[in-house]
């Protein structure tokens, strides 16, 4: 799994079960009025000041930390290419592109899903999710044609890294 979905799942399981426990809490306070005065004299005492600001600060807090994180996941990745006098950034949605395009033509009546990640320096990783590959001799015909794209469409002649995902 990607690190970044790993994270929002992480995120969206953790808001999942405040709601969770927050229904939960106010189904059991209708129904146990003595908590409800508990309630009512904690939020009336001197304590309640202190208590609410230190709440207000985490949770204001953690929002602020939530909203780098997601603002970093959606940033857009470029592989950066250096040319004659100048360089080019292409988008990490075209190398996808070019690569789906590799899985359709290789696989043509197959379901191919294609994820395409850019590691730290300038690495590709390519992430498919293939029918069971039985036969070497494909894995190593995947890899020079896909090195050969990459070199011919990107001028990309470092290693990449494919992680093969059997559905």
């Amino acid at each position: 799994m990607r690190p970044d979905r790993f994270f929002l799942s992480l995120i969206h399981l953790l808001i999942v079960l405040f709601l969770f426990s927050i229904g939960l809490f106010l189904c059991i306070l209708a129904k146990a009025p003595h908590v409800c005065h508990l309630i009512a004299d904690f939020l009336l005492s001197d304590k309640m000041a202190m208590t609410a600001y230190i709440t207000g600060a985490s949770t204001f807090g953690l929002a602020i930390i939530l909203m780098m994180g997601f603002q970093q996941l959606h940033k857009k990745k470029y592989y950066k290419v250096a040319m004659q006098g100048c360089k080019a950034s292409i988008d990490e949605a075209i190398i996808k592109e070019y690569i789906q395009e590799y899985w359709s033509s290789l696989f043509q009546n197959k379901d191919i899903t294609v994820d395409v990640l850019l590691a730290p320096k300038q690495k590709i990783e390519i992430m498919a999710t293939l029918p069971p590959l039985q036969e070497l001799e494909l894995l190593e015909r995947i890899e020079s044609e896909l090195g050969v794209l990459l070199a011919r469409k990107l001028g990309y002649e470092k290693e990449f890294l494919l992680t093969i995902v059997s559905p």
